[in-house]
């Protein structure tokens, strides 16, 4: 299990999530070994996303599928699905690039009665160019232009057709094919992967890609484009970095001819924060938030990554979900990696699968050596919460009444905050944080609801966890460590500059929350905790001289004044916390002792 703080970004104001997910036991949907079909001579495996629809007539279909060939899976359940050896798609293997019918895999799928239609990664290896692989037409063949094309099924998704070029593009850059390249063989460039398709609640058909626009700087990124109108491939506009506004059209003429559209590529999102995550987007309904999952790496770690957004453009940092290698750096290792990670809510309402909630499937492809890869999957529990912590430790396993706590999110600037609709006192905000006094009259709750209120529109509320008294010490760095926020006897701060003598005193601030108190109210005198409060400083208990409120401070703030034992070690990193009912601080705080 992970934590995940995720920060979620949008216009409106946006709460935060925490995100703690769960997988459960590896369960096998394909077994390369025994369920390929053999009419492919070993070519039928899974080597896309999965996704999935449901026909007419109830039958689940599982698009998973591979060039040149693509067969699926079909059941009347998830947990009844077979190999259906009748080919839905075969690739036209065109030896040129204006026909847009070269190596093609079907991505997604939207059924609409008998009709599905379908996004294409249709990929173009020149096997004619001398510094190309001579006569390979796979992706062996490093000479690759990719394009996004649409086909369509008129028998609910067992056979597809295809227009002819350039009437069934999609997304194709603005430039044609061109094998010369000052370094040989060009990189691999163009459109790829496109995503599920989303409808959003504006009524339009959402879809992600992955972009790759120039051979000689193979720089990926995750683009977004959307249409009103499935049947139209000349419909789709992408993001152009300030509205749908691209099109995305052949660079060849009906005839064939190399026509350059003079349009600039597609301008990625959150390019500084997702990369080039990309591969499964859904909407989720228990976190109201859009998921995208894919294969990333962070650092060294390396496997299945998610994030989330609110609105496909601005998103939260990708989080762990799955750990693995991957065929490329910096975990490479073909064999033995997860790749192609999708979500699948088997208790979806729609029909297209396009929705998941609390518990859905990870779906991925476990590769095991050369083309022997099965499809797999993983039962995933999500557990959300609002991204509140304790002001000063930044424990954010939820809020205490009348504690000092932040809230985190996006667009939040200027906001009032609202537990159970009731107005919490607001320290101080940034588009990003939050800081208030969480309202004592949440005391006795298992949970609250909490929202936000920016220029009189609300966010959608996100529930946190109540909880008893728990104290964190404030730091110097503001970041609950290191250094303790406390000071002398005589009010200097206490540093390597102002140390405190064993056996001299003191004042350490923090804040725990009780049950009880005026929100928002100054402390005009001091007022003992109404609890037991301790304290340890070098890990010997410290004599507690006072422990209240701070005069001149909100409360919620906790002084707590000690007298440092004669025996403590002396340094410049004394560790200290304070208990309050038992209650521990956070680790990580010190004092320099001298």
């Amino acid at each position: 299990m992970w934590t995940l703080l995720l920060t979620l970004y949008a216009a409106d104001p946006v709460v935060g999530l925490i995100v703690e997910t769960a997988t459960g036991a590896e369960q096998t949907v394909m077994l390369y070994q025994r369920d390929t079909c053999r009419a492919a001579r070993g070519l039928d495996l899974p080597d896309v996303q999965a996704r999935a629809f449901r026909r007419t007539d109830g039958t689940v279909v599982v698009v998973s599928g591979n060039a040149p060939v693509n067969y699926w899976m079909t059941g009347p359940s998830f947990d009844e699905l077979r190999r259906d050896c009748n080919a839905v798609l075969t690739s036209g293997d065109k030896a040129d690039a204006a026909s847009f019918d070269n190596q093609e895999w079907i991505l997604a799928t939207w059924r609409e009665g008998e009709i599905v239609h379908a996004l294409v990664h249709n990929e173009y290896h020149d096997r004619v160019a001398p510094n190309c692989r001579v006569g390979v037409n796979d992706p062996s063949n490093p000479c690759w232009w990719n394009a996004i094309t649409y086909a369509r099924s008129s028998d609910g998704g067992r056979t597809f057709t295809q227009g002819p070029a350039p009437g069934h593009v999609v997304a194709a850059l603005p430039t044609p094919w061109s094998a010369a390249s000052p370094r040989g063989a060009p990189a691999a460039h163009g459109y790829f992967t496109p995503s599920n398709i989303v409808r959003g609640a504006d009524g339009f058909f959402y879809s992600m890609f992955m972009s790759i626009p120039d051979p000689a700087n193979p720089q990926q990124g995750t683009c977004v484009m959307r249409t009103n109108n499935l049947g139209d491939p000349a419909s789709w506009r992408a993001w152009d970095g300030s509205g749908y506004n691209l099109t995305m059209r052949s660079p060849y003429t009906v005839g064939g001819q190399p026509a350059p559209t003079g349009l600039r590529p597609c301008t990625p999102v959150a390019p500084e924060t997702i990369g080039s995550l990309h591969g499964s987007l859904t909407w989720n309904n228990y976190l109201e938030r859009y998921v995208l999952v894919g294969n990333y790496a962070s650092g060294s770690t390396c496997g299945s990554f998610l994030s989330y957004s609110a609105d496909l453009l601005r998103w939260s940092r990708p989080q762990l979900l799955l750990e693995g290698t991957l065929p490329y750096p910096p975990c490479e290792r073909p064999e033995g990696s997860f790749i192609y990670p999708s979500l699948i809510d088997h208790e979806s309402p729609s029909v297209n699968f396009e929705t998941t909630g609390a518990r859905p499937h990870l779906y991925y492809v476990k590769w095991n050596r050369g083309l022997d890869r099965d499809l797999v999957r993983r039962p995933l529990e999500l557990r959300a919460r609002a991204a509140v912590a304790n002001a000063a430790s930044y424990d954010n396993r939820g809020v205490a009444p009348g504690q000092l706590v932040a809230l985190f999110g996006e667009g939040l600037a200027g906001g009032r905050v609202f537990f159970d609709g009731v107005a919490a006192p607001v320290l101080g905000t940034t588009a990003g944080q939050i800081n208030l006094v969480a309202p004592h009259g949440i005391a006795g709750r298992g949970e609250t609801r909490i929202e936000v209120e920016v220029n009189g529109v609300r966010s959608r509320a996100v529930s946190a966890p109540v909880l008893e008294p728990t104290p964190g010490l404030f730091t110097l760095n503001r970041q609950g460590t290191g250094q303790a926020a406390a000071l002398l006897a005589d009010f200097r701060v206490n540093g390597t500059a102002a140390p405190v003598a064993p056996g001299g005193v003191l004042l350490l601030y923090g804040t725990a929350g009780q049950a009880s108190g005026v929100d928002g109210a100054v402390a005009a005198a001091a007022v003992p905790y109404p609890g037991n409060v301790t304290a340890r400083v070098g890990g010997v208990i410290a004599e507690v001289l006072y422990a209240g409120t701070a005069p001149g401070l909100i409360q919620g703030a906790l002084q707590v004044n000690v007298r440092v034992p004669a025996s403590v070690p002396t340094g410049n990193a004394v560790p200290v916390v304070i208990e309050v009912n038992g209650r521990v601080s956070q680790a990580g705080v010190t004092v320099v002792v001298r």
